[in-house]
């Protein structure tokens, strides 16, 4: 496969990384943020460093459902429209 959809349950600072180095290789990444919904702050801080990083090397990301959000590398972008 020339890439894949990785799976990432987003919890800490360490998670920021995974998700950079995932990008970096080219996969995309299905974030799960279910399990820190309960610290709105936490979610915020870990949420924003992942979107900088994704947009700062021409990314996308687009919130999926309530707890999860789909994170691209530069070669592939997200069709936001509305059905």
């Amino acid at each position: 496969a020339d890439f894949y959809v990785k799976p990432i349950s987003l919890n800490s600072q360490s998670d920021v990384q995974l998700v950079k180095d995932e990008l970096a290789s080219g996969n995309l990444v299905l974030l799960n943020v279910s399990s820190i919904l309960r610290n709105p702050d936490k979610m915020r801080e870990l949420i924003s460093a992942v979107k900088a990083h994704a947009l700062q090397n021409k990314g996308d990301l687009a919130k999926i459902d309530s707890d999860k959000i789909l994170v691209t590398p530069s070669r592939v972008k997200i069709e936001r429209r509305k059905q």
